[in-house]
């Protein structure tokens, strides 16, 4: 929930005119001030699902829980209202906590309270004096607080806190309140500032449109065909995938893993007819606005930097050249799992997608010149299957499943097992084209 307050103060500066260095900046600034706590008496209840995705029991609530219904950190019985914020407030201060935002008397702070979906308003405001009470007490400046279903996880029985440390930076709050026709953005309960108005969107380059544009490199049409032939069999094989990954991802995820990737491939497969497959630069990129705009999520959000980036790398390496370009391949699928790492923050043995990824790419790395595609995809897909496997041993330090009690953790890794059917999938297709 606390996101929302990024996305606010990050989106007037742009509306504002801010420089893309300077949005950075503040996304980092706000994200490294900003700390999030729930809790829950139930799950949600996924449309066409008879069950939520988990339950609790009955005088006892869920601490720490994910909007998408991963399980918390730990239960905690019922508590008064002002005891169970004082708890929240102790957790979200906690100096030994990874999400801790260091906080001291006389700090100033923005707060939110969010409904997750199925609290009334009379608990809410409940919540919001017995939050604003607990805050003063400890010697904090409240500058504003927010209440609302601003979150929500469905029906979910339950309530975020958020806390946005404001000291020194006195600009956010004139950010807040910049006026927007946004409906979900409300009023505050408590404000001191008077708004300010705002100049128009700007408009920002791709560095990377340029380097793909100057990249002629064409494939012959025997090459162009079986591109295609990979993404239809590929698309028509996450059908047998969906249920299974779904079920690896429920507990320490939102139970959807397998669903997000069908959602992908279904798109995928309406575009088969437009996308460039005598392009592999363009097709790359193509693939990747896909998995950004369909597939939605981190899933999205990875697959399309994964794409993205091996569109840049296979551009700058291959320029317009025609010949023999299998390196340039696999250097940019390397480059890609790298990219991965980089701009997801989790890193081999985190237990996550990168546990198959980077197994593939050791693997890539290793392939002779004499071996061909058929050969290195079928190490590749071996190589991310072991790596999967392992993730049911490994403690996770990234993701969802970092954050949910240990005993929900106890299965292969989802986004892992996900890398490695596609791997095999399309090793598949290679052996049985004979390239």
């Amino acid at each position: 929930c606390g996101t929302l307050f990024l996305l606010k103060i990050v989106g007037a500066q742009a509306c504002g005119g801010a420089s893309m260095k300077e949005l950075l900046k503040s996304c980092e600034l706000v994200g490294g001030r900003c700390s999030t706590i729930g809790v829950a008496a139930s799950g949600c209840t996924v449309p066409g699902h008879k069950e939520p995705l988990f339950s609790v029991k009955k005088g006892w609530l869920e601490l720490g829980l994910g909007i998408h219904g991963e399980a918390g950190v730990r239960l905690v019985q019922s508590k008064t209202a002002k005891e169970l914020v004082n708890l929240m407030l102790d957790h979200l201060s906690n100096k030994d906590s990874v999400s801790n935002v260091p906080l001291e008397r006389g700090d100033e702070l923005v707060v939110m309270l969010n409904n997750l979906g199925a609290m009334t308003q009379i608990e809410m405001f409940t919540l919001v004096g017995e939050t604003n009470k607990a805050l003063v007490e400890r010697g904090f400046v409240v500058q504003r607080l927010y209440v609302g279903c601003l979150l929500t996880s469905l029906d979910m029985k339950g309530f975020h806190i958020s806390l946005l440390k404001t000291t020194g930076y006195p600009e956010w709050l004139k950010l807040l309140d910049t006026p927007t026709n946004a409906p979900g953005w409300p009023a505050p309960y408590r404000a001191d500032v008077d708004s300010v108005d705002v100049g128009k969107l700007m408009n920002f380059k791709n560095p990377f449109d340029d380097i793909k544009k100057m990249s002629t490199y064409t494939v012959s049409v025997a090459l162009a065909d079986q591109l295609r032939k990979f993404l239809e069999i590929l698309v028509k094989a996450t059908a047998e995938w969906r249920d299974l990954l779904n079920d690896l991802d429920t507990g320490c995820g939102d139970g959807d893993c397998g669903t997000t990737i069908a959602e992908g491939a279904s798109k995928i497969s309406s575009s088969l007819d437009t996308l460039a497959y005598h392009q592999p630069v363009l097709l790359f990129q193509q693939l990747a606005d896909i998995a950004g705009e369909a597939m939605g999520g981190t899933s999205g959000a990875l697959y399309s930097i994964l794409l993205s980036v091996m569109s840049n790398s296979l551009a700058s390496s291959v320029g317009d050249s025609t010949g023999n370009i299998k390196e340039s391949w696999v250097k940019c699928f390397i480059d890609a799992v790298d990219s991965v790492s980089k701009y997801g923050g989790a890193q081999r043995g985190d237990r996550t997608m990168l546990d198959a990824l980077y197994p593939a790419s050791d693997a890539a790395k290793k392939a002779s010149n004499s071996s061909s595609l058929s050969e290195v995809l079928k190490d590749m897909s071996a190589a991310a299957l072991d790596g999967a496997g392992a993730t049911v041993s490994m403690t996770a330090r990234a993701g969802r499943a970092s954050y949910v009690r240990g005993g929900d953790v106890r299965k292969v890794d989802a986004g892992a097992r996900a890398v490695a059917f596609i791997l095999k999938s399309l090793a598949d297709t290679a052996a049985s084209s004979n390239i």
